[in-house]
């Protein structure tokens, strides 16, 4: 593989995957912070490479919540899709027809919203709606689509599926499709109404193999990667780098998989980056 630039030596770390949601982005936050994209400017100057790792697809995230900031890669779909800054795709993965069909039956049967990222968005197959009001109620930018036709797929298969189901949805599921090997990584807490926001994942798609692959990518070890998350789809990318950081909201699932809890003083992010690269 090739290396986009030369390696540092001087530097320990040389590799920072971010997830976005709930860690550059804190929650409540509509957009990155700007104290926080400061502090990721300031370590790209130094040297260091980074990489915004999360579930969403690329066009998921607006420009507008990233406030400015440009990584060099880009982790889609929970570690389906690698890009660099300019959007060339480095390595991709997609679901095969078996577990959407699966999926999307059971959603009916069960009635929980479901939807599907894509590389041009995230196609709700069923339950928009939901999303709209949940959104709505977060302050958050609609980039999501209603796909009530359900052909989106047609042009090419997903990457990884999005859902809102409740625990005993997720029990019946796991229970009914054991040989499908798919998991629910939860990124929001329960809501009122008992539904739990989670990625839906292949037994494959993981944000550390997206790590491993960007470490060979750019020929440096695993052991000088860092990475800060707060969710179940960051839990192997924790576990998998030099050094990890989850943020002091995560559940204690997540918290076991990290080295270490930045301060909780102003915005965490920014303080990691002090703490790792100093001023």
């Amino acid at each position: 593989m090739n290396k986009t630039q030369p390696c540092i030596p001087e530097l320990k770390y040389r590799l920072l995957l971010l997830d976005i949601d709930g860690t550059l982005r804190p929650q409540k936050c509509t957009r990155i912070p700007l104290e926080n994209v400061e502090e990721v400017q300031r370590i790209r100057r130094l040297g260091v490479q980074t990489a915004i790792a999360t579930g969403r697809g690329r066009n998921s995230v607006p420009d507008a919540m990233l406030n400015g900031l440009s990584p060099d890669f880009w982790i889609c779909a929970a570690g389906a899709q690698i890009l660099t800054e300019d959007g060339k795709e480095l390595f991709a993965s997609r679901m095969s027809q078996t577990c959407m069909d699966a999926l999307l039956g059971f959603a009916d049967q069960r009635n929980f919203p479901l939807g599907f990222s894509f590389d041009d968005g995230l196609y709700f197959y069923r339950g928009f709606s939901y999303i709209e009001a949940r959104n709505r109620a977060f302050g958050m930018p609609n980039t999501d689509k209603d796909c009530p036709n359900r052909n989106r797929h047609l042009q090419g298969m997903p990457f990884s599926a999005v859902a809102f189901p409740t625990q005993e949805d997720i029990q019946l599921f796991t229970s009914k499709y054991k040989n499908l090997g798919l998991r629910f990584a939860y990124f929001n807490i329960q809501a009122d109404d008992g539904r739990m926001g989670c990625d839906i994942l292949r037994p494959d798609q993981d944000k550390a193999n997206a790590l491993d692959f960007l470490c060979r990518y750019l020929d440096i070890p695993a052991t000088s990667a860092v990475a800060a998350g707060d969710g179940f789809n960051d839990i192997g990318m924790l576990k998998a780098a030099g050094l990890s950081y989850a943020m002091n909201h995560s559940l204690p699932e997540v918290k076991k998989a990290a080295n270490r809890i930045p301060s909780p003083q102003g915005y965490e992010i920014a303080n990691m980056c002090r703490e790792i690269w100093p001023v």
